[in-house]
């Protein structure tokens, strides 16, 4: 924040950056459109990694909504989770997990590797 301030006050150096030019629109009028840009450009920015896209994308998708007006931003929030709820996830076509993983799950073919490594623990179906 405090090189928004510099920038803000017209102290800096050096050009702003996209991202710190986002993080001033947003402290000068704050609203959902330039709070979703901020998201975006932190999300973009080299160097990050995005761990939960899939909430990204429906924080993003819920302020965009907000900002159009449609709907309260409290009311976009539960329509993009239930729009996310109903729709899942894909799924993949192989998927790698351990044993403790696939004592909880039903699968049609399980390969097990090394299992004279395993002790009855990680081999013991509930």
């Amino acid at each position: 924040m405090a090189r928004v301030h510099t920038i803000v006050a017209g102290r800096n150096r050096t050009e702003p950056t996209v991202i710190e030019q986002a993080a001033v629109d947003f402290q000068q009028t704050p609203s959902l459109a330039a709070a979703a840009q901020l998201l975006e450009g932190f999300a973009a920015q080299p160097g990050t990694h995005v761990y939960r896209p899939e909430v990204l994308r429906a924080c993003l998708g819920a302020l965009r909504m907000a900002a159009a007006g449609t709907h309260s931003l409290s009311d976009a929030a539960l329509q993009v989770r239930e729009r996310n709820r109903l729709m899942g996830r894909p799924l993949s076509r192989r998927a790698l997990g351990s044993t403790l993983l696939l004592k909880g799950l039903e699968a049609d073919i399980a390969v097990i590797l090394n299992p004279a490594q395993m002790d009855a623990n990680n081999l013991m179906w509930p």
